[in-house]
């Protein structure tokens, strides 16, 4: 009788509609298929939330509306082709249900990892629920943490049930690899004990290849040339902030686009980008100048083009009382977290903001960006083969 073959699980966020979450889900399955080919691999199809297309209140005219939508499609059909699951999807926040389901799978290996997916959510708190992704001990299969990150989350708040369910799950993995210094101090924290490796490890999306025939394509349909200096602004168009840089530059003469989300209360709407896929806006960071962003993967893929970066934590909710933030310690791996990143409860004002958007431009070394992203792909090579010494 022939064996089965064996399984490989990988419990992340995916199905949120934004190219990071889509491009970290889709660089970790194809890492894992490339150093695993004879195992079975696949997402594990549990979800918080059920993902369908609403009209928003932003949706200003019937062209905004019909964009929304392509785009929603898009996506859509983008997982469903590149993205296998386990079957039967499970929609819910209970651990009990997710575990059963988990189990059920019969995995040789679980990864965990990447995003935020150890953050517990206020809705976990309101239900007194740890989140899947800080799997039980009962999950007896071989079990690692890759590039998994607790957002803002730290030790001291967490009463002792949640102390002891999150310490008790670390135990019970075989190996630990975190995305951020805040992680892996929470980690630390927690208590190992038994000798379990931890150790930071680079982002899944510096595994993988950048196909500009995607962006190309998408510039030549939409009749989009870059024929001067362009600067782009990645942050909530309605963010106050965000109007002033539009304003700033503008007023300099130099051309700005907006990669903004959410609240499409901006009124400068020439300037704003149309939606791309995940795979196009991968690549379309090359045609930068400067990008200024508060999203992780914004400053990764501006970085990955070798493109100048500058990321903004402007919410309280998404850095540390100490200031640690999932950008800083990105910009950390490549020495720019003291030059190229800005936390707006500790800088004076607009004024600073652009004294360091300033400096990002002028002492840009594309040169060591290269190197070091190129560093980072091995290191993130290394950790896989470590994950491979597991299932020897």
């Amino acid at each position: 009788m022939a064996m089965s073959m064996k399984k490989i699980g990988i419990l992340t966020y995916f199905w949120g509609h934004n190219p990071g979450t889509f491009l970290q889900a889709y660089s970790t399955l194809n890492a894992t298929k490339r150093y695993f080919p004879s195992y079975q691999i696949e997402l594990i199809n549990c979800k918080l939330r059920r993902v369908r297309f609403r009209p928003s209140r932003y949706d200003f005219n019937i062209y905004r509306l019909q964009e929304r939508y392509r785009n929603h499609t898009i996506y859509e059909k983008l997982i469903k082709l590149y993205l296998p699951k386990s079957p039967n999807s499970v929609v819910t926040f209970n651990y009990e249900t997710l575990t059963k389901y988990i189990l059920s799978q019969n995995y040789d290996l679980i990864i965990v990892g990447a995003d935020t997916v150890l953050e517990i959510l206020p809705k976990h708190f309101s239900l007194g629920q740890v989140p899947i992704y800080w799997l039980p001990p009962k999950v007896k299969c071989k079990k690692i943490m890759f590039s998994a990150s607790a957002g803002a989350l730290t030790y001291d708040p967490l009463d002792k049930v949640y102390q002891k369910a999150l310490s008790d799950s670390i135990n019970s993995f075989d190996l630990v690899g975190v995305r951020d210094d805040n992680t892996y101090n929470l980690i630390k924290r927690l208590g190992m004990k038994k000798d379990v490796p931890v150790q930071i490890t680079p982002d899944p999306t510096f595994s993988i290849e950048i196909d500009y025939a995607h962006v190309e394509r998408f510039l030549y349909r939409k009749q989009i040339k870059f024929e001067k200096p362009t600067i782009a602004i990645n942050l909530p168009e309605s963010l106050s902030l965000c109007q002033k840089l539009v304003a700033y530059y503008q007023n300099k003469g130099i051309s700005v686009v907006l990669l903004g989300y959410g609240g499409y209360a901006s009124k400068r709407r020439e300037c704003r980008f149309p939606m791309m896929s995940p795979l196009e806006w991968a690549g379309v960071h090359r045609y930068f100048s400067l990008e200024i962003t508060d999203r992780f993967h914004g400053c990764i893929f501006a970085l990955r083009n070798f493109t100048p970066v500058v990321a903004i934590d402007y919410e309280q909710r998404k850095h540390t009382a100490s200031g640690l933030s999932k950008t800083y310690s990105l910009l950390k791996l490549y020495d720019m977290h003291n030059t190229n990143h800005v936390n707006t409860t500790k800088i004076g004002g607009f004024e600073e903001i652009m004294q360091v958007t300033d400096r990002a431009l002028e002492f840009f070394d594309r040169e060591y960006v290269e190197r070091r992203t190129e560093e980072l792909r091995k290191d993130y090579i290394s950790f896989m083969k470590k994950v491979g010494q597991l299932l020897a």
